[in-house]
């Protein structure tokens, strides 16, 4: 075959690939748009937007043949359109585990856009540790003279989550050819950032909403527990949570409020102060105790 006849199959085959790809980069446009919509309604109607960066991609050509021969269909375009459900990739990465519920909520509320599957490896991770809610969406795409329905895998994870997810990428694709010989350790790390990530959450509900709420004694009495267990992890954060809730029920019934004036300047600078202590401790305790169930953990996050 002559040199001419190679780029004109060459050019064939990636304006093959550009007219097939297209209608997925519109799916894109079009959830990355409605996501950004979202994002900027909460910050103006809660003073919080859940959403921290917004990622998207399109599988690459090499990418898509791969994978058809992995699963073993063949190498098609037309294959891949009929068993491929993630050529379309969007990443919703959130500030917390509310926030990741908060969006997935509100992206089920879409009329006009269907999910058609849902996989919460934040409930329950994956052997390794890797957390993220995955969910497949078909999005219209309009033409001239018809619509076309196209999937979108979206991904929404936390910011915790997404560091972990990142540096096990790297290492399992550029570092480590075969990670399985130190699944445990990934997983004890996820487990650790996933508790910061609650500590974390549990920071945001006590200042940044304004709630008044003793937050030492919401965490103190908190248990780590003796092995990296998802269950025991989400009953931690559902625990905070109901600390957290109950603490302000009663603060209101009773009348008290996080931004109240009545005190001087003096009075509130050794009331923030005190907190500030408490929070110093309460951290150093959790730590503390986590550090010492946890066998092999040498340094803190």
């Amino acid at each position: 075959m002559s040199i001419n006849n190679k780029a004109s199959d060459m050019v064939a085959v990636l304006k093959e690939y550009d007219n097939f790809i297209r209608p997925y980069h519109d799916a894109i446009n079009e959830v990355v748009l409605r996501l950004q919509a979202l994002n900027k309604d909460y910050k103006i109607k809660s003073n919080h937007n859940p959403i921290h960066q917004i990622q998207h991609r399109v599988k690459s050509l090499d990418s898509i043949v791969k994978k058809l021969d992995k699963r073993g269909y063949s190498t098609d375009l037309e294959c891949a359109k009929e068993y491929l459900t993630d050529i379309s990739g969007v990443r919703v990465i959130c500030y917390y585990n509310q926030d990741v519920y908060t969006v997935a909520k509100a992206l089920k509320k879409w009329k006009d856009m269907e999910v058609v599957r849902e996989s919460d490896y934040i409930q329950e991770p994956k052997r390794n540790g890797y957390r993220s809610l995955h969910m497949i969406i078909v999005v219209p795409v309009h033409y001239i003279d018809s619509t076309e329905y196209y999937p979108v895998e979206i991904q929404l994870r936390t910011m915790t989550m997404d560091c972990w997810a990142s540096i096990e990428h790297q290492l399992h694709y550029k570092s480590i050819a075969n990670t399985s010989g130190i699944t445990d350790e990934l997983k004890q790390h996820a487990d650790n950032l996933h508790m910061i990530g609650l500590q974390m959450e549990a920071l945001y509900e006590h200042y940044l909403k304004g709630k008044n709420i003793d937050f030492s004694r919401s965490t103190k009495k908190v248990q780590m527990p003796a092995e990296n267990d998802a269950d025991a992890i989400n009953r931690i954060a559902q625990q905070i949570r109901q600390d957290i809730e109950n603490d302000t029920t009663h603060l209101e019934a009773t009348g008290i409020k996080s931004n109240d004036n009545r005190h001087s300047e003096d009075s509130e600078s050794t009331s923030a102060d005190n907190k500030n202590e408490a929070l110093k401790n309460t951290s150093d305790d959790i730590i503390q105790n986590h550090d010492t169930s946890q066998t092999g953990v040498t340094n803190k996050l």
